[in-house]
């Protein structure tokens, strides 16, 4: 017969299988913490997309743009302007030139009078700037008008004289550019005489115009002289129409080196005429 087996061994035989199942759930335990864990960080990771980069690294905010002054907006009248032989511009009205009194002394630069017989009264227009070739005029006779048109001096290469006081006459008037060429423009005036007005007097009848690009727009715009007639057209300044109403106003009228806005965009006007 076999011996018994002896109570020692069956609770060294429990305790065994007791320690192994404390041991596996430990371990199964510390297995689900560590899963949990991960899990959790996994969750609660932000995720890189724009708004979370943008919350966590913000970009800085870019500084305002500060304007650096108008634009400049260069104008030739000589070069990109054409002269028009007719009316005001755009319902502009006009103004008048006075000179001075006939003279009985002929120009400086006279080299042929007019042919015709009776006294002879010279006047000259204040146009251009070039002295020796300035426009002038001679009255015989108290009844003709004679013009030295193209300002040589010499009054018989030029169109038929005036057969009374008062007549509508172009010009060929020089101007000295500051490179020290000297251009011919024309310049169209109305020229009258009323002896109890003391003096001859005249303005300017013509004009030079086109459509001026300011932006991505164009606008018409005008030279006109009305006063102080010197057909050196810078110094009246530039009419812009700028509500394209087709009429010009005073707040519409603009002098070298002014400064206007359009659009919210202010611009500086560089008036040239040579």
């Amino acid at each position: 017969m076999n011996p018994a087996p002896s109570r020692a061994s069956d609770r060294r035989g429990i305790s065994t299988r007791l320690a192994l199942l404390i041991i596996g759930a430990a371990l199964f335990l510390s297995l689900l913490l560590i899963v949990g864990v991960f899990v959790a960080w996994r969750v609660f990771q932000p995720v890189n997309r724009p708004d979370n980069v943008a919350q966590s690294s913000p970009e800085p905010t870019p500084s305002a743009v500060v304007p650096s002054g108008p634009t400049e907006l260069p104008v030739n009248v000589a070069k990109d302007f054409q002269f028009v032989k007719k009316g005001w511009p755009m319902k502009l009205s006009t103004g008048q030139s006075n000179l001075p009194r006939w003279s009985t002394r002929p120009p400086a630069h006279l080299r042929k009078p007019p042919s015709a017989e009776g006294e002879v009264l010279y006047v000259t227009l204040p146009l251009g700037n070039v002295p020796e070739e300035q426009i002038s005029v001679a009255m015989v006779g108290g009844e003709q008008l004679y013009f030295d048109d193209n300002g040589n001096g010499d009054f018989s290469d030029d169109a038929a004289p005036c057969p009374k006081l008062s007549c509508n006459r172009t010009f060929s008037v020089a101007v000295q550019a500051q490179d020290g060429t000297i251009k011919h423009r024309p310049y169209y005036v109305w020229f009258w005489y009323i002896a109890t007005q003391g003096a001859p007097r005249f303005y300017s009848v013509g004009h030079y115009t086109r459509d001026l690009r300011i932006g991505t727009e164009t606008f018409p715009a005008v030279v006109f002289e009305q006063k102080n007639h010197s057909a050196l057209l810078r110094d009246d300044g530039l009419w812009i129409d700028l509500n394209r109403d087709g009429q010009l106003t005073k707040e519409e009228h603009f002098m070298d080196g002014d400064v206007f806005t359009l659009n919210g965009q202010p611009y500086k006007l560089a008036l040239q005429s040579d």
